[in-house]
């Protein structure tokens, strides 16, 4: 097994280590150049608290967001730093309240991700709990759009409720042009307030810059090739009637696999989950010390996982999950007496397959454990003698997969 875990760690290692730059700028605090050179490309699926900067006028290092005012990929992302009131009022539903109370945090410094510029400005910022926040600018100062979510009871019953401020505060901006807008249809998702705040900033006569892009929320789909190993004891007891012998041995078997996998990522899942279908072949041949035997083995695996990922803000994230799959294989087995000559047996079988791995959006390497059991026999001329293979409850695999 350390022929596994060692190649396995020293992926991850190399991949940690892995630095990527992308063409950035940065502004310093209190000033208003702008300071062009290399950024450390990260994911930033949470808002960012630092940055590493380097170009022909600056050391490379990182820097502190309180020691910025702006920064961003070129093209890509653009951040504004802002001192803003942060709503940490619970949002999930095993955390709710009853009463429909807020819960304000004075004076904070963060990276604010920009939405739409303009004179009427929309920010974005997802916390460490991954709650959706977004702010606008209205004469220089910067606030919050307020929703609060809370349970009402009803009927003895409790019910989870909206409370939409921010349609009201929207509607408040509005009222400094002549547009009408049904403020009720606007929801409290990033396309839905991106074009609210493109039509406003359009009304005051202004020219939005839209940073927004689309596919932030939109379900993705990848494709991964599969390779890896497949690992576990095998038992065979040999029982020689003639002889009155009987041998009984556990050794390890290797099977190498390989396939492909399609990857879908739900809508709206904020890429902290994945449901995977697989396809894979495993090939393998076990040849015992203790007799003439030789057991081959061919499979065809169809599965289904769902994935859960975990601090998914890191270059590389830890992720588990649960899977079952329906396999079809045909063991064959030589005879005791003639080893050129195979017997196959035609085998079904169902897996549940709980997983564990490292990953990206480029790759993934999951150990996993296959929790089945089966077994072959043969028996040899006149009964003389018997051989009987068998497969543990269960074994270990390590799956590499290639994500395009």
């Amino acid at each position: 097994m350390k022929y596994f875990i060692i190649p396995l760690l020293l992926i991850v290692r190399i991949s940690l280590a892995q630095t990527q730059l992308a063409p950035g700028y940065i502004i310093f605090k209190n000033q208003t150049d702008t300071i062009k050179g290399t950024i450390e490309k990260k994911r930033w699926r949470i808002n960012p608290m630092e940055v590493s900067f380097n170009s022909s006028i600056t050391v490379d290092r990182k820097y502190k967001i309180n020691e910025l005012s702006g920064f961003g990929i070129t093209g890509k992302l653009h951040y504004r730093v802002e001192k803003v009131d942060l709503d940490e009022t619970p949002y999930s539903q095993n955390s709710i309240r009853t009463l429909p109370r807020t819960f304000i945090k004075k004076d904070t410094t963060l990276a604010l991700r920009v939405l739409i510029g303009g004179e009427k400005s929309l920010y974005y910022l997802s916390d460490k709990k991954f709650k959706d926040h977004f702010f606008y600018s209205d004469s220089g100062i910067t606030r919050e759009l307020i929703n609060i979510h809370h349970l009402k009871e009803k009927r003895e019953r409790l019910y989870e409720v909206s409370l939409k401020h921010y349609q009201t505060q929207i509607g408040q901006l509005f009222k400094k042009c002549d547009q009408q807008i049904d403020f009720e249809q606007i929801k409290f998702e990033k396309e839905s307030l991106v074009q609210s705040f493109k039509e406003l900033n359009q009304c005051i006569g202004d020219i939005p810059q839209n940073y927004y892009l689309k596919k932030d929320i939109k379900a993705g789909f990848k494709i991964g090739l599969n390779f890896g190993s497949t690992f576990g004891s095998a038992k065979l007891i040999l029982n020689d009637f003639k002889e009155k012998t009987s041998y009984q041995m556990t050794q390890m078997q290797f099977a190498s696999t390989f396939g492909i996998s399609g990857i879908i990522i739900p809508d709206k899942s904020k890429n902290t989950s994945e449901i995977l279908a697989e396809i894979n072949t495993s090939l393998s041949k076990f040849e015992p010390v203790v007799t003439s035997n030789i057991f081959k083995s061919k499979e065809i695996q169809f599965s289904v996982f769902y994935r859960r990922k975990t601090n998914v803000y890191l270059e590389v994230y830890p992720f588990f999950g649960i899977g079952s799959g329906y396999v079809m294989g045909d063991l064959a087995m030589s005879t005791i007496s003639k080893t050129t000559n195979f017997q196959t047996q035609f085998y079904t079988l169902i897996k549940v397959i709980p997983e564990f791995g490292f990953g990206n959006n480029k790759w993934s390497i999951a150990g996993r454990a296959n929790m089945t059991s089966f077994k072959i026999s043969d028996s040899g001329d006149q009964n003389e003698s018997i051989a009987i293979l068998k497969y543990p409850a269960i074994y270990s695999q390590i799956l590499c997969s290639v994500k395009f």
